[in-house]
């Protein structure tokens, strides 16, 4: 997204000449943009959840999981992806594709949750698909990754999975005094049995924050971030923890010092994001008590 001369000038003097730094948009330095959100909007799915950040992100997540071969290591799986419609793709970044760039952001955070449980017998496991759609963005691909995350954990919040029975017993094999656990199962058709999935507690969601000279923006804007020397994505989880720290922009933007961000600047970062992160995570936990057909606000 290219902007002006006058435009970047101006929002980097507003950013660094001024205490606590003027946004374009009003927002204190540390705060995050309005979201509102749903669960359970496709019915056919066994999870899914809508994210809305005003009027420029809007983005669905629907989870599917099926029985199929067990991972050796990891027992189950959790799979991500995205899909990004072509004039969204062609906007925002050229050479990195973004469907393959949210992708691999989606599946970062995946990775991190336990799949063991997933495996009910020697050689069978649940997949689980998380898969996600961009229904509108009116911004660079970067300010999709907040949204993304969201959704993606609301929508494993509500996910519910068919109860698996297995013999109690395990099958003598013949000619041997081995036992080995049984191969057969029973998979329960009834939704009011399903089971919710473990672990979310790791699941993290993905905070933007930029670096403009000595200020930390959270969630920043295009133009903010065309003026910050780098750009990170922060994966916090609901206690606060970072799961991962990425450089997703590293713009040494317009009237930037040019210098690398400092260690100290980097902890200060990391610190606000958390906080950020841990305050996005408590308020979208409340909307999984609503069972309504409407968007529920998150952050006003």
């Amino acid at each position: 997204m290219q902007f002006s001369l006058p435009q970047l000038s101006y929002t980097h003097k507003n950013l660094t000449d001024f205490q606590p730094p003027i946004r374009n948009d009003g927002r204190a330095a540390n705060q995050l943009r309005a979201f509102s959100g749903q669960v359970d909007v496709l019915p056919g799915a066994n999870g899914s959840a809508r994210v809305k950040c005003g009027s420029v992100v809007e983005v669905v997540v629907g989870v599917k999981a099926e029985i199929g071969e067990a991972d050796s290591k990891r027992g189950g799986a959790f799979l991500a992806s995205v899909e990004v419609p072509t004039f969204i793709a062609q906007q925002n970044r050229e050479n990195d594709p973004v469907p393959a760039f949210l992708t691999r952001s989606m599946q970062a955070l995946l990775d991190q949750l336990d799949t063991k449980y997933l495996q009910f017998t020697p050689s069978r496991a649940w997949t689980v698909y998380v898969d996600a759609v961009v229904v509108t963005c009116a911004v660079a691909d970067e300010q999709l990754l907040t949204a993304l995350s969201l959704a993606t954990r609301l929508a494993l919040l509500c996910t519910r999975i068919p109860r698996i029975s297995t013999p109690d017993v395990s099958e003598d094999i013949i000619g041997s005094s081995k036992y080995e656990p049984s191969e057969e199962f029973d998979a329960d058709p009834d939704w009011d049995h399903a089971l919710p999935l473990q672990g979310l507690d790791a699941m993290s969601v993905i905070v933007a924050a930029s670096v403009v000279d000595q200020v930390v923006l959270i969630d920043p804007t295009p133009e903010e971030a065309s003026v910050s020397q780098a750009t990170y994505a922060v994966a916090v989880q609901p206690s606060g923890n970072i799961a991962y720290t990425r450089s997703i922009l590293n713009a040494g933007g317009y009237a930037s010092t040019g210098l690398a961000v400092s260690p100290a600047q980097w902890l200060e970062m990391t610190q606000v994001a958390s906080k950020a992160g841990i305050e996005l995570v408590k308020a979208s936990d409340q909307i999984l008590s609503f069972s309504s057909h409407d968007l529920q606000d998150i952050l006003p």
